[in-house]
């Protein structure tokens, strides 16, 4: 899931809650769920960002996906450019 649709669920979530409790009232439970719902998407909002933000390096040797921060590669032992 692209954080642009995590960011539009989390949104939409967030109107929904807002809607029903400007209808119906807010009480305390009302509050903690909407308290919630704000945190947990803020949470998979930094998540989604977060994965699309990480992309793997190959090593110039052996050409196997490792780690952009590895000074080794982890399948040959070649040492990382940088």
């Amino acid at each position: 899931m692209t954080s642009g649709a995590v960011i539009a669920f989390v949104v939409s979530a967030m109107l929904l809650m807002l809607v029903a409790g400007l209808r119906f009232g807010f009480d305390l439970v009302s509050l903690v769920i909407f308290g919630l719902i704000v945190a947990v998407g803020a949470l998979a909002v930094a998540v989604a960002r977060k994965k699309e933000a990480v992309a793997p390096a190959f090593c110039r040797d052996c050409h196997r996906v490792t780690s952009p921060n590895a000074p080794y590669c982890k399948h040959c032992g070649a040492r990382a450019t940088g």
